[in-house]
């Protein structure tokens, strides 16, 4: 006669028919990975246990963390690239901007460097567009938009949030982009003097020269759009903001010493108002 299979909570080790104490509901890895957000690298969450109160948890072991899907998965619809082409560079009335930053976006400094750029999402609903804009020094996120379309009003409202969030004062700082047609359009010109904001832009086609944005799609793309489905516009939109939340007060950024970007602002502001 066959011996009757284990349950599961003898066969790991526990006798009694209640759950695991080092069950996944209760697993401290939980506590560093929150079901809500997304699987991030092993050097940040090394960072996050060691940097807790109680020391007795860094000794403990945690559990891998796997991929998460969420939702109804939809397919992934092909860009039309004849219906969505990217608009071409338009010429400057007097000379196109130029570039101010000679690669080196982070100049010391809260404010120096601001990097903008578009990118292609999609949902249940079509496609989207995002465009965000990010201090290079303090890698926070202090503006975005999301829209079905891809004109200057997109990139606009981004620079407005961004603006806001600086209250104003932003007179001087660098707003580097590539060529596309949104930022080398006369509105997005207009804008950015009213603010006093001085354009800077790369060369025609040349990736590099906005590593800055690109490294911030790779970030956000990696850790969450590509971890979820979307089935609306507002779906998405409600999704990104809560990633961008928790880019700006709860990632770790290994360039800033494995702190969150307001983290980084909060404890650079008194080295600024010395200098």
């Amino acid at each position: 006669m066959r011996p009757p299979t284990p349950t599961d909570s003898t066969r790991y080790g526990c006798r009694s028919s209640a759950p695991c104490a080092s069950s996944a509901a209760t697993s401290p890895g939980r506590r560093v990975f929150p079901p809500n957000r997304l699987a991030t690298s092993l050097r940040h969450a090394v960072a996050e246990i060691l940097q807790r109160p109680n020391p007795a948890r860094r000794h403990r072991t945690y559990p891998r963390v796997t991929k998460r899907a969420s939702g109804t998965k939809f397919p992934r619809k092909t860009l039309d690239h004849k219906k969505h082409q990217t608009p071409r560079a338009t010429r400057h009335p007097t000379h196109p901007p130029t570039k101010l930053t000679a690669l080196v976006f982070d100049q010391g400094r809260i404010d120096a460097v601001w990097t903008s750029d578009i990118t292609y999402l999609t949902c249940g609903e079509g496609d989207a567009f995002l465009c965000a804009i990010r201090d290079e020094h303090s890698r926070r996120v202090l503006g975005w938009s999301l829209a079905d379309h891809m004109r200057t009003e997109l990139v606009e409202a981004a620079v407005d949030a961004a603006v806001f969030i600086r209250a104003g004062n932003v007179a001087g700082t660098i707003l580097h982009a590539d060529r596309g047609g949104q930022f080398t359009s006369h509105d997005m010109a207009q804008v950015c003097s009213e603010h006093g904001l001085l354009r800077s832009m790369g060369a025609t086609g040349i990736c590099w020269d906005n590593a800055g944005a690109e490294s911030l799609w790779s970030t956000v793309k990696h850790e969450y759009y590509k971890r979820h489905a979307f089935t609306t516009y507002a779906n998405l939109t409600a999704g990104l903001d809560n990633y961008i939340r928790f880019y700006n007060h709860e990632r770790r950024h290994s360039s800033l010493g494995m702190i969150s970007p307001i983290d980084f602002e909060i404890a650079s502001q008194p080295r600024q108002q010395s200098s």
